[in-house]
């Protein structure tokens, strides 16, 4: 495992990107799909259910309602 982490393990075949945002190495099924981005209204997220996300290491103090 430590040969993954340090960069050293050979790929089965090599990855070229012929510019930053290339993606003609994922499948088009993916890069097809309408995007759906994160709302950003304030009100929304501060009433979504933070239950979901407790026992998690992290969780932002701006959006955890204490019950």
């Amino acid at each position: 495992m430590l040969q993954f982490y340090d960069l050293s393990v050979n790929y089965p075949y090599p990855y070229f990107a012929k510019h930053r945002k290339d993606v003609s190495n994922f499948d088009k099924q993916f890069t097809l799909e309408k995007t759906e981005l994160t709302p950003t209204d304030k009100l929304f997220m501060m009433n979504l259910d933070q239950t979901e996300f407790q026992g998690f290491s992290f969780l932002n103090p701006e959006y955890v309602q204490h019950v």
